[in-house]
């Protein structure tokens, strides 16, 4: 489902998927690999996830997480949580 919306658009992608490019078997590769995930994810110009089939729980949460965004947006101090 994910890899087919990020087929989408002429822009080109080239996708770091975590389970798939880490082996999740070798503890070694996997430590050393998890331990550079804030370099890699820091330099992405975009990061893209999926958290897998959704239920009603998950959407009460992403509403939730809406209204609270759209809230902060609202509020003058909306830059002291969103400016780096």
């Amino acid at each position: 489902m994910l890899l087919q919306a990020l087929r989408q658009g002429l822009a080109r992608r080239y996708p770091w998927i975590d389970s798939i490019c880490i082996d999740q078997q070798n503890l070694t590769e996997k430590s050393s690999q998890v331990s550079m995930m804030g370099e890699i994810y820091g330099s992405a110009a975009h990061v893209n996830f999926c958290l897998g089939q959704g239920n009603e729980e998950t959407d009460l949460l992403f509403d939730c997480i809406q209204e609270y965004a759209a809230y902060i947006h609202e509020h003058e101090y909306a830059n002291d949580f969103f400016d780096p």
